[in-house]
């Protein structure tokens, strides 16, 4: 992942993707504008998912809150309700990628599938959001986006390329896709 493509591509698209809250940007190659948000109301929602018993994505930010806070205490336990997870990434101390993490309930998960089905429902989002934007009833293509996802720049190697492996397993193209410290996001932004 990281690989620089030669073309350039049709659309930028960043993840922010935070302990508490998560948020996206996105700019066409055509024009300047950089467009924000998940609802277009909020440009960051909490990072919060919650899971079908089966491990299926139920919903993801707010809607993970709600929908958690309305279900009946059997239904929660039964369902996966994952928040503030992304700090697994700081506190682990192992080197294998098949860790677990617990959900508030206690029900533990592999952490990489967690990941994995967070940011590709963020990249659905982003894709539809895109479409939605410019390209209207024509196919937004995946090899025409450059993804960018932000990671802190206090991350061990381990943690950067479990993020890596999760967002190759989200469906994210690795010659597309790169890590980028926010540190140098937040500079690049600037500068730019």
């Amino acid at each position: 992942m990281g690989g620089k493509s030669t073309k350039e591509p049709a659309v930028v698209a960043a993840i922010y993707f935070g302990t508490t809250n998560t948020g996206y940007a996105f700019k066409f190659a055509s024009d300047d504008t950089i467009y924000s948000a998940f609802n277009q109301t909020k440009v960051r929602v909490p990072t919060c998912v919650l899971l079908n018993p089966d491990k299926t994505l139920r919903a993801f930010d707010k809607k993970a809150v709600d929908a958690y806070d309305k279900m009946s205490s059997k239904e929660q336990i039964s369902h996966f309700y994952y928040k503030h997870f992304k700090m697994l990434l700081y506190k682990t101390e192992s080197r294998d990628v098949n860790i677990t993490i617990s959900d508030i309930q206690g029900n533990d998960m592999d952490a990489l599938e967690v990941f994995k089905i967070v940011l590709a429902h963020m990249k659905r989002q982003i894709l539809q959001d895109i479409k939605t934007r410019k390209f209207f009833n024509k196919p937004m293509l995946d090899q025409k986006v450059q993804w960018i996802i932000t990671v802190p720049g206090i991350l061990s190697d381990f943690s950067r390329n479990f993020m890596r492996q999760a967002a190759e397993g989200a469906g994210f193209i690795p010659e597309n896709t790169r890590l980028v410290l926010e540190p140098e996001a937040a500079s690049a932004f600037v500068k730019s």
